[in-house]
This record gives structure tokens, sequence and C-alpha cells, in this order.
């Protein structure tokens, strides 16, 4: 199918350049339009939560890394405050016969599992108000939590993948690895340190205004000119 299609759209250089190793012969056909972000919702609101916390958004399982970061945010458990405030969709996690990692007994009163939330206003609160979004995934193809909590003005502590590190350029921490202590060191290093916080919050946002929905569409409509000229 790939090789008989005129054109096909693909989210990131990370991800086309998969696709074209795997299927060499619809390399051609391959154009990267990245995904928008509605700055409009996503975007910072001002004064932080009164209770300090780390944002992870994704389902259970070892391919987003819960279980990592959980374990990273024990071992700085008694260096800083922060919860971990984890959004997920239970339908997911139940239609994979998984289930949410224990939660290790240092964050046992610390960790509050949200579950799904489909209402963007109030996702992009949460982003906005969190200290860190952490990303510890193992795949990536974009990485569309990273943009949205960029827009919001959140720092981005996420795994050193490809498709990442395209998208966060000079914004963001990114770890190498699943070693908890590494993740631990760099959740530390954003937490602790308030002028590198804020830094690394003015590079997200300088970063996500690159990326709207607006462009997204501009992109796809000259793809499917060309495809429809070809």
């Amino acid at each position: 199918m790939l090789d008989r299609a005129a054109a096909v759209i693909v989210v990131s250089q990370a991800e086309r350049g998969r696709i074209a190793e795997l299927y060499p012969q619809a390399a051609a056909q391959l154009t990267v339009v990245p995904p928008g972000v509605d700055g409009e919702v996503f975007r910072p609101r001002g004064g932080g939560a009164e209770r300090p916390y780390v944002l992870f958004v994704g389902p259970a399982g070892r391919l987003k890394g819960l279980a990592l970061a959980l374990a990273a945010l024990e071992r700085i458990s008694a260096k800083v405050p922060h919860r971990l405030v984890v959004v997920g969709g239970p339908s997911a996690v139940l239609a994979g016969g998984r289930r949410w990692p224990a939660v290790p007994a240092a964050l046992r009163r610390r960790v509050d599992f949200l579950g799904p939330i489909a209402d963007t206003s109030r996702l992009a609160g949460l982003y906005a108000g969190a200290d860190a979004l952490v990303l510890p995934s193992r795949y990536e193809s974009f990485g569309l939590p990273a943009l949205e909590a960029m827009a919001c003005g959140t720092v981005v502590v996420c795994s050193d993948l490809p498709a990442l590190a395209e998208l966060l350029g000079p914004a963001g921490v990114r770890v190498r690895g699943d070693v908890p202590e590494a993740w631990a060191g760099a959740l530390e290093s954003v937490l602790t340190d308030p002028v590198r916080r804020k830094e690394l919050e003015a590079k997200s946002l300088h970063r996500a205004a690159e990326f709207s929905w607006r462009r997204c569409a501009e992109r796809t409509l000259q793809v499917l000119r060309r495809a429809a000229e070809s």
C-alpha cells in the first residue's frame, strides 16, 4: 500500500527514517508534517500549584515508562516535596490487560491517579501547574504530551529518543537509558533549581511556538496538492 500511495504523511523525521528503513521502496513518497498545538488552550496559566507536582501523561505499560518515573521520584522523595500526578486512560490499560505499576512505599501518599481527562482545558491546566512533565518513553514517533507541556511553559524531562530530540530542540532535559538514578538526577536538577527551570520554561515556550495547527494544515494541503498533480 505504501509504494502505491502518491504521498505518505509522517509526523517526524525520526519516523520518516524508521519507515524508509523498513520500506525503502516508499521513501520518496514520505513527507514530514508535524502536528500542532492549540496555543489558546495549551498556554501558561500563571502561578504555581499549592502542592508542587510532576506530571505524567500516558497509559500504563512498559512502553511509556511509568514505573521508571515512580522509581526516579522515589529516589529524590526526601529532597523534594513534589507529588506525581498521573493522567491516563484506564480503558487502554484494561484493553491491554495491564495495571498501573505498584507505588513505592515512599510515594504512597504522593501519587494521584486521575484517569483519563477528555477536557483539554483541564488537561492544559495540569500541564501549566506542573514543575515538570516526565516522559520516560521507550519509543515515540512524535511526543504530543511533550509539545503540549512546552506550550504551557512546562519543562519536559524525557527519554533521549530521536523523535523527542527533534521535537524539543534546545528545550527540555533528555535522559539516556532506563537507569532510575539518572532520571532522578535529571528531575532533581530541574525541581531544585528555579533559575534553571525558568530558563528551560522560556526555551520551551519559544520552541512550542514553532508548532501550530495552521502550519500543519498548510503543509498538509501542499502535500495533497502535489499528490493530486502527480
